[in-house]
């Protein structure tokens, strides 16, 4: 059965894409949004699907230069998620942005280093890496700023950048591994037109990154860092997800008719006590024969 956005969550009407690697066929896909489809580049080597501490997860690879491999995206609709926006926030119409991504690992990153790409003059802006540590892009060349966290090459974390087009004074910021203060703050100017997204991974001719993305979050509005710390405390393996809606539990007889599934709940059948106290009673009338013939 294949991932389902849970409808439940207070973030799920602001979702514009979701992509994570749906285990149900080891694809990476958009769960806000069927059609779209990710065809990853032979050329690279580790821009694989593979299994990770947050679960399963797509690869981005590079050659420590100027080269990235990713996927490339294809069947854009012309409405994006339960948003139902028609082009990536941040720019004057939808002017709220947050991208939200989590990283089962990181290996290395040189030059320009972001998430995804979004093709024409102005990328998506987002959350990514310049120095080893959190930085956030305002396009494919230019770095609004740099924040202090060194990402770790041993240990999963996660990302959220947020920015308000045109929105001054602290108007865009990276959080950092759940943190509830933003890690970075800059000030947004209006820089944004609109994109669609293009490749998973950084624009080939910019930089280099190899990592293992978990998932990849887009949003029509600008998260709190409590909104970060909810949904990065909900990565607790196995691919469990606070946006992603758990896999219904099927009713019936799981071993012997010893326990059953009853709406989803596990229950104990009563046939073992049935025996119990058949036995005893068996017990007790075998006792009292023998009684009456001494």
């Amino acid at each position: 059965m294949g991932l389902s956005l849970n409808t439940s969550d207070p973030l799920y009407p602001h979702i514009v894409q979701c992509v994570m690697v749906d285990p149900s066929t080891s694809n990476v896909v958009d769960v806000a949004n069927s059609g779209v489809t990710f065809t990853r580049n032979a050329s690279g080597t580790t821009n694989v699907v593979s299994s990770g501490t947050y679960g399963q997860g797509w690869g981005i690879d590079g050659d420590g230069a100027y080269t990235c491999w990713g996927w490339a995206a294809s069947g854009i609709p012309a409405s994006l998620g339960p948003a139902a926006v028609p082009l990536i926030p941040g720019y004057s119409t939808y002017p709220d942005l947050s991208v939200f991504i989590a990283v089962n690992s990181f290996t290395s990153a040189t030059n320009i280093a972001y998430f995804v790409d979004n093709g024409g003059s102005l990328q998506m802006l987002q959350a990514g890496v310049s120095g080893g540590k959190d930085a956030l892009y305002e396009n494919a060349s230019v770095i609004a700023g740099t924040g202090t966290q060194v990402l770790p090459t041993t240990s999963p974390f996660t990302l959220l950048s947020t920015w308000v087009y045109d929105g001054g004074a602290n108007g865009g910021n990276v959080y950092y591994n759940g943190s509830t203060t933003a890690d970075l703050s800059v000030t947004a100017g209006p820089n944004g037109s609109g994109n669609t997204m293009q490749n998973l991974g950084t624009t080939s001719g910019q930089g280099s990154l190899k990592c293992s993305v978990f998932a990849l979050v887009i949003f029509d509005s600008v998260l709190t860092g409590s909104d970060f710390q909810r949904l990065t405390s909900s990565l607790t393996g196995s691919g469990a997800f606070a946006l992603i809606s758990a896999p219904a539990v099927k009713r019936g007889v799981i071993s012997n008719g010893k326990a059953l599934i009853s709406n989803g709940k596990a229950v104990i059948s009563m046939a073992p006590l049935a025996w119990i106290i058949e036995r005893r009673e068996r017990l007790s009338r075998q006792t009292q024969a023998l009684e009456k013939t001494t």
